[in-house]
């Protein structure tokens, strides 16, 4: 916010005294300002968002997800899209900001096969930047004096940092407050010292009573020390509708209102370009969190499967089957229900199109399939 009626009056004696007690405090890492000074020295400060709900200017994100979620993935996603301008999760790009990101999990060769990919849709830009960790470098290993060296050394100022991850990034305890708190100080040094905005990558606990647990901050690794401390929660979840489907939330935004805040929304992989896009919100979360093998739409295909063996059928004979089970009589709401049941179940692989020149009407169930969902797990 900028305001040209900020102006400084000239000091008295007891200003003069304060000012000399203010330069004292310097020395002691904070100082002592009246409120118009403080406004007019930092008048200049942006606090506009580079992506709206997702990043800001010096501020902190946390993308923090489940085990092989694509969190590598939705971080290059990210980066592009600030580097290139192009909205990032149906969110427009406010600001091209140049990225830089450190890798510490992924070989170089991994991470070239993601690069690769999305150039697909980003083309190759020089605004996105990628500091190569020689191959024989450790992880578990305290890497954030080195990464602050070389954001001075190389002038990497007003731009926007990926740490991919937090775990492998230190050979900290990040579960332990006291060496969490280490490193989000050193962080947001880094932040502060040249005007850098940051990503962290992170995970979730991997306790967790369910194998996919509802989106809350509450399973995010590093808990409440880590969370408070950043300025937006990105968290994506794995779903039991499919492997190409994911769940988002953000779960934390600072800097004022945030319609989609803790309003989860389906996100859609697609491995041949390795894009996330952003789709509709969701309902009810809960449904994206029955593991699969649970689902009542596999009890349905398990118990039709025994009375109808690998027939082909149409949708009339789905119907009769189905009208001897409570809750299925026939109505226009149960007739979408089943509309959409066979879609879900031909998507899954449960069911199949044997017939080419007609695959709308014309079923078979795929035995192998289905049991390879319903075997016991041991």
């Amino acid at each position: 916010m900028k305001n040209d009626t900020l102006k400084k009056e000239p000091l008295s004696t007891n200003e003069k005294d304060m000012e000399t007690k203010e330069n004292n405090y310097k020395n002691e890492g904070f100082r002592l300002m009246k409120m118009k000074d403080f406004c007019m020295e930092f008048k200049d400060e942006d606090t506009n968002p580079i992506i709206e709900h997702i990043i800001g200017e010096k501020n902190i994100t946390l993308l923090s997800g489940d085990v092989d979620v694509g969190k590598t993935w939705v971080a290059i996603h990210l980066g592009l899209s600030i580097a290139t301008g192009t909205p990032f999760f149906n969110t427009p790009v406010r600001k091209r900001k140049r990225v830089v990101m450190f890798q510490f999990e992924l070989t170089n060769g991994e991470v070239r096969d993601r690069m690769i990919i999305l150039s697909k849709t980003y083309g190759w830009t020089d605004n996105f930047q990628i500091k190569v960790i020689d191959e024989d470098a450790e992880i578990f290993v305290d890497a954030w004096q080195k990464i602050e060296e070389t954001c001075v050394r190389e002038g990497i100022t007003d731009s926007v940092i990926i740490i991919d991850n937090l775990y492998t990034s230190t050979d900290k305890n990040i579960s332990k407050n006291a060496d969490l708190q280490v490193v989000i100080r050193h962080a947001r040094r880094i932040v502060n010292k040249c005007n850098n905005s940051m990503i962290l990558v992170g995970h979730h606990n991997k306790k967790q009573e369910n194998e996919y647990p509802i989106l809350d901050m509450e399973i995010i690794q590093g808990g409440r020390t880590l969370t408070a401390n950043v300025n937006y929660i990105l968290q994506l979840g794995r779903s039991s509708y499919g492997t190409d489907v994911r769940r988002g939330k953000i779960t934390k935004a600072r800097g004022g209102y945030c319609e989609i805040k803790d309003i989860p929304f389906m996100v859609h992989f697609d491995p041949d370009t390795g894009m996330f896009r952003r789709g509709v919100i969701i309902t009810n979360e809960k449904a994206h969190t029955i593991e699969y093998d649970k689902r009542w739409e596999i009890e349905v295909a398990k118990d039709f499967a025994n009375y109808q063996k690998d027939e082909i059928f149409d949708k009339a004979r789905f119907w009769q089957y189905l009208t001897t089970k409570e809750g299925w009589e026939r109505t226009d709401s149960n007739n979408t229900k089943v509309s959409r049941l066979l879609k879900t179940l031909v998507s899954w692989g449960i069911f199949k199109h044997p017939n080419p020149k007609n695959p709308h009407n014309s079923y078979q169930v795929d035995l192998k399939a289905l049991a390879s969902v319903i075997k016991e797990k041991k």
